[in-house]
């Protein structure tokens, strides 16, 4: 009988002891303490030649935006010639000639990236040939090519969507 006893009056103990803290934090939070829970926020999805940035202070990533990589000074491949722009069913593929390219390379054309490969065949130059979703059509746009293993712009092509 003693056990029963005791183990109903520790039970009580608890008890009271997990309500007492409740209470506590509940008058914290009402009062605006410092237990003030930070709101959670998505961040928005950053294109691959883009980085979350935050000016000030981002309190649960709230505020954050994507900024593009400052293009480089001079470009890897400063020329380059269009060969192809075709578009189906919002795929967009884009074949440009540019002499002496090699490495891997993606692309980014309106925040969409693109995946880019580069064509050798013996009798022709070199093509880079980039593949990606189109979801709007504007009548200008911008392929900015990158190279994969330090993000460097290794070429910039303006054109028109057929």
């Amino acid at each position: 009988m003693d056990t029963h006893r005791n183990f109903f009056h520790l039970l009580a103990i608890i008890s009271v002891l997990c309500l007492a803290t409740l209470a506590c934090r509940m008058l914290t939070f009402s009062q605006g303490g410092e237990d003030e829970p930070t709101p959670i926020c998505t961040p928005p999805p950053c294109a691959r030649n883009e980085n979350y940035a935050c000016q000030g202070d981002c309190p649960g990533g709230c505020g954050t935006y994507c900024a593009m990589f400052t293009p480089a000074p001079e470009l890897m491949y400063p020329t380059v010639e269009l060969v192809d722009i075709a578009l189906s069913d919002h795929t967009l593929e884009i074949s440009v000639e540019v002499l002496g390219i090699e490495g891997e390379f993606y692309g980014v054309v309106a925040r969409e990236n693109y995946e880019c490969g580069i064509w050798q065949p013996d009798q022709f130059p070199e093509r880079l040939t980039c593949t990606g979703n189109l979801w709007f059509s504007e009548e200008t746009q911008t392929l900015r090519v990158y190279r994969t293993s330090d993000d460097q712009q290794a070429l910039s092509l303006e054109f028109m969507i057929p």
